[in-house]
């Protein structure tokens, strides 16, 4: 009888990583929505679960125009509905705590929380054939109001209390003078581009003493300034979704030095990321949770099981 092979266990991590790197080769960025924000967020099409993080990322990663997406067997929920043959669809997470004894210091055992990274997969609504007598129903989303966007905006960057000087030609953030340097608002060619620029910089304010505090040279040696960079696009794209604001791409010129960053470290996007919802937290006075992704995804975890059981 012949040696049985064991199967090889997948790397979510890298799955997940080699699927934002795509998008970015292909010139796109995964923190930007591809889709006009009046259709809404990315979102479980049968639930109604808005995706967050790197879920949200994920899903603007798919080239379609709707945000709705759905596993195989909610599919199923709608008549004579089916996915497309040969349709590929998009990874979605979720982390499973595992339990862990250990022992301390003392020699005393502890358990401790082990996150483990696990995947199932979605479709965008464009992928299904869908009933015509029981395709789910449009969602209602409700209309952005382009002027308290802004205005929220504007009471956001009150609140911080950063060190903000305008005028001259360049956006950024000075750490020796705790400062950011913001061009005028009518030096902008959109209002969209003046408050996604201003978010950004901000992003890079909250890494200062006495807010978020990160050193990017501990855990990037190789390129820290890009993965700040990085950290900062995220979090501008995070406050934008929160905000109702169209942000776009401020720095195309470092897509290179993160498609290296990623490849080299298939833990790379789960640090920024992690680090980005930080500082958008921080702007955004949310409380911190212990782990926002495992919250995010516990609807989409509660229908998988079911599926399973």
């Amino acid at each position: 009888m012949g040696k049985k092979i064991k199967k090889a266990k997948a790397d979510n991590y890298k799955k997940v990583t080699d699927r934002i790197v795509a998008a970015l080769e292909a010139g796109v960025a995964p923190w930007v929505k591809p889709w006009d924000a009046s259709l809404g967020q990315p979102r479980n099409g049968h639930s109604g679960h808005i995706y967050q993080g790197i879920n949200a990322m994920l899903a603007y990663c798919s080239p379609f125009a709707d945000p709705r997406f759905f596993t195989f067997n909610q599919v199923k929920n709608y008549g004579e509905s089916h996915v497309r043959k040969g349709e590929k669809g998009t990874p979605i997470i979720f982390w499973k705590i595992k339990k862990k004894e250990e022992e301390d210091k003392s020699g005393n055992k502890v358990e401790r929380d082990i996150p483990i990274l696990l995947t199932f997969t979605v479709f965008n609504y464009e992928q299904v054939e869908w009933d015509a007598e029981k395709a789910p129903k449009v969602i209602e989303v409700q209309e952005i109001d382009p002027v308290a966007a802004y205005t929220d905006a504007a009471a956001l960057v009150e609140r911080a209390k950063a060190d903000i000087h305008y005028g001259g030609g360049t956006a950024c953030y000075i750490p020796s003078m705790d400062r950011i340097n913001m061009p005028v608002s009518g030096a902008f060619d959109t209002v969209e581009d003046y408050w996604s620029t201003m978010l950004h910089e901000l992003a890079h304010w909250t890494k200062g003493e006495g807010r978020c505090v990160r050193d990017m040279k501990k855990r990037f040696k190789d390129d820290p300034y890009a993965a700040e960079e990085l950290v900062a696009e995220m979090a501008s794209a995070f406050l934008c979704e929160n905000l109702g604001i169209g942000g776009k791409l401020q720095h195309p010129e470092y897509i290179g030095h993160w498609i290296k960053a990623l490849k080299d470290d298939k833990y790379a996007l789960f640090t920024a990321a992690r680090l980005a919802k930080q500082a958008s937290e921080f702007l955004l006075k949310v409380e911190a949770t212990a782990d926002a992704e495992a919250e995010s995804t516990t609807d989409e975890l509660a229908t998988v099981n079911a599926q399973a059981a």
